[in-house]
């Protein structure tokens, strides 16, 4: 489903980095295709001289200086920091904290926050389209 229904998955470098660290060669060589999916996509805009992104993630990143997220660990704020300042829509997190912050994290940043059950969930009654 997800190669026919156009998702645009990022592999930030903190993500990487996370992946690299977890000593998983299969998760890592997956990072690695999405990673070079994600700068073929940049090359594409370069290409064509269109700005990838509007700037708005810049001003949303700042939010996250702020005490109402303290919550967050430092890797998890660094890792939501690039979701805001790639412009995602949608963060996918293994984080139960993360996952539980979902609803404050949306209202402030924009950024729908997902256990991979949860993404499931919202794309399942899609899923048969794809099929």
């Amino acid at each position: 489903m997800g190669q026919r229904a156009c998702f645009e998955l990022v592999v930030s470098n903190n993500s990487f980095r996370e992946v690299a660290d977890s000593g998983r060669v299969s998760y890592l060589t997956w990072a690695h295709e999405v990673l070079g999916y994600w700068e073929g996509l940049l090359c594409n805009y370069a290409d064509y001289g269109v700005a990838p992104f509007s700037g708005r993630g810049e001003e949303l990143a700042r939010k996250l200086e702020t005490a109402n997220f303290g919550y967050m660990s430092a890797k998890d704020a660094l890792l939501v920091r690039d979701a805001v300042l790639l412009e995602c829509d949608a963060f996918l997190t293994m984080d139960v904290k993360l996952a539980k912050n979902s609803g404050h994290i949306g209202s402030e940043l924009g950024l729908k926050v997902l256990s991979p059950s949860a993404s499931w969930n919202l794309l399942e009654p899609w899923a048969a389209l794809y099929a």
